[in-house]
């Protein structure tokens, strides 16, 4: 049903404004336009506050440019969102918290002209922690897969903005791995790139960060200087 909903809904959004992939520079020669940023992913993205991270980007591009959508859940593996890896043959890739958050975008999105979207994503602690291996040696190809699904529903090209998982649990080798596949995946794509959180400390022993505006500016920041250079 969510499906369908939302195939109605990005269908009356083709036909009201053309799709988002046309071309950013004529759109914006028009003064009517939106930059996109879709903020997704688990406990940490779910405690940061989009207000520590809009103030920097309406200031770069103009509060009446900007369109935010959060959609984020604690304690998720990245499965939830994509899952590249049928292994019981029983289910889909796209998982129900993808649906969910694009159901958000486009509702957001109806009727706008679209000059960039760009993604952020802080996920990857449950992936890490589950104590099964296959959720980090999968990462790679889930995120990749994440991301290639956003273009695709939304017919353009994305930006992305990682952040990476801090040092909290450096010593667990999923832990390790889904550090070094985040810093390769956003250091190998001139659409990509990632923030630091290794200095942003924890409460407690637990993994929620403390320092949560400075992860609202550093995405904010990242996402600006791909727009701009993109």
């Amino acid at each position: 049903i969510m499906k369908k909903i939302i195939f109605i809904i990005w269908a009356f959004f083709l036909t009201s404004c053309g799709g988002s992939g046309s071309s950013g520079s004529n759109i914006e020669k028009s003064n009517d336009y939106y930059h996109l940023f879709i903020l997704s992913g688990q406990s940490n993205m779910q405690n940061m506050d989009v207000e520590y991270f809009l103030p920097v980007v309406e200031e770069e591009f103009g509060s009446d440019h900007i369109i935010a959508v959060k959609d984020a859940h604690e304690g998720e593996t990245i499965t939830q969102w994509y899952d590249q890896y049928d292994l019981e043959g029983d289910f889909e890739a796209v998982g129900p918290l993808y649906d969910q958050l694009m159901g958000k975008v486009f509702v957001a999105i109806e009727g706008k002209n679209i000059a960039s979207v760009t993604f952020i994503w802080m996920q990857g602690e449950s992936d890490a922690l589950i104590g099964d291996p296959s959720y980090s040696e999968n990462y790679r190809d889930n995120l990749l897969g994440l991301i290639e699904l956003i273009e695709s529903d939304l017919k353009t090209n994305i930006n992305f903005v990682i952040g990476r998982l801090n040092t909290f649990r450096i010593n667990i080798p999923g832990w390790a791995a889904i550090r070094t596949i985040q810093v390769e995946l956003a250091e190998g794509d001139a659409n990509g790139t990632w923030v630091n959180t290794d200095d942003l400390g924890t409460l407690g022993p637990g993994l929620l960060f403390k320092r949560n505006e400075l992860l609202g500016e550093r995405f904010a920041l990242a996402a600006i200087s791909l727009i701009n250079s993109n």
